[in-house]
């Protein structure tokens, strides 16, 4: 089971074990705990990690024994731990028959319950419904919003719930902002910006475009390339070096009349 408060998780544990321990599918008690009580067969859950237990944040586990010093827990059906009673009473383990969406992040059972209210989003609304690979079932609450003369007039919970839904609660910047009207809570698609091909009028305008972005930036680097790799560079350093501009620079072709066999007067050997 997911909801998205942690005590209507609270609450949703405490009818599950009610119920439970109603039609005899719990043993004996072993243990209180604070204002938890466990017993044989319990499901829990580990909210903290603790390398020397053995026990890591969101491990499952089920109670195979336990008393007043803590719980025998077997974790993931294979590893056994003890887990003492300060580790409880800290928060640290609970019952886990419900857990939060952003606690289930990550995990894929056969089947999912998802208590749905007006407090979700666009991100949670997905998480919790592609948790199960079987089934996702939702059943929906309907929100208790007060006004100044006391509870405001009953709203229709499939209604809350899709606005909801079409609510971001992610952090965007304020360019990507979008002011949300009537027509984004029955359709939540429309709260999102369309592709840039979206917003051409045909598929061959969009790769025109994009083809005129590409040659304008070519230009751009071909500009920065001529200004940054002049040609006159070289006359400079000449000038610095007190060498006549109007000169040129030796070729092949010019220091082959130098190499000559016999040294002659006035002639450089090399």
């Amino acid at each position: 089971m997911l909801a998205s408060r942690r005590s209507v998780v609270a609450d949703l544990n405490d009818r599950a074990r009610d119920l439970l321990m109603a039609q005899g599918g719990l043993g004996p008690e072993v243990t209180v705990v604070g204002e938890l009580s466990f017993a044989v067969g319990d499901e829990v859950m580990a909210h903290h990690n603790n390398y020397r237990l053995g026990s890591l944040n969101s491990d499952t586990g089920v109670v195979i024994g336990g008393d007043q010093g803590g719980l025998t827990v077997r974790l993931g059906g294979t590893r056994v731990v003890e887990v003492p009673a300060d580790y409880i009473e800290a928060g640290h383990l609970t019952h886990g028959y419900a857990t939060t969406i952003h606690k289930a992040q990550g995990r894929s059972v056969d089947r999912v319950f998802v208590l749905g209210d007006d407090s979700f989003s666009t991100e949670s609304g997905y998480t919790a419904l592609t948790r199960g690979r079987d089934a996702n079932a939702v059943y929906l609450v309907s929100p208790h919003r007060e006004d100044g003369h006391g509870l405001a007039p009953e709203i229709d919970p499939v209604v809350a719930f899709r606005e909801a839904l079409g609510r971001s609660s992610a952090k965007t910047a304020a360019i990507d902002f979008l002011v949300r009207t009537k027509a984004h809570a029955t359709d939540p698609k429309a709260a999102w910006r369309a592709p840039a091909n979206a917003a051409l009028p045909g598929p061959l305008l969009y790769w025109l475009a994009t083809a005129l972005v590409v040659v304008g930036l070519v230009a751009i680097g071909l500009g920065f390339h001529r200004i940054f790799h002049r040609p006159d560079g070289r006359l400079d350093r000449r000038r610095r070096l007190g060498v006549p501009t109007q000169g040129r620079l030796a070729t092949a072709k010019d220091l082959r009349a130098l190499l000559i066999r016999r040294p002659e007067p006035d002639r450089l050997v090399l």
